[in-house]
C-alpha cells in the first residue's frame, strides 16, 4: 500500500479524487503531502487531512518536507 499521497496543485487534487473517494485515504492511513497553501486548501475542501505541506513551495521542499514526516 502507498505511505504518501503527493499533491502539487488543485487540479491534480481534483484529477485524483475523481477517481479515488477521500475517505480512502484515511482508511488506508496515507500520509498527505502538499506543495503548498492552494493545494492545501483545495485537500482541505474535500476533508482531506495534510500531514506535510512544503516550505518552500517547490519540489525540493515537498521532498524536504516528505523526509520531515516520515521520521
Amino acid at each position: 500500500r502507498p505511505e504518501f499521497a503527493l499533491f502539487t496543485s488543485p487540479s491534480t487534487v481534483k484529477a485524483f479524487f475523481a477517481h479515488v473517494q477521500p475517505e480512502l485515504i484515511s482508511a488506508h492511513r496515507v500520509k498527505v503531502a502538499s506543495i503548498g497553501p492552494v493545494t492545501t486548501e483545495q485537500l482541505t475542501k474535500l476533508n482531506v487531512n495534510v500531514n506535510a505541506q512544503a516550505q518552500p513551495h517547490t519540489i525540493d521542499g515537498l521532498i524536504d518536507a516528505l523526509i520531515k514526516e516520515s521520521k
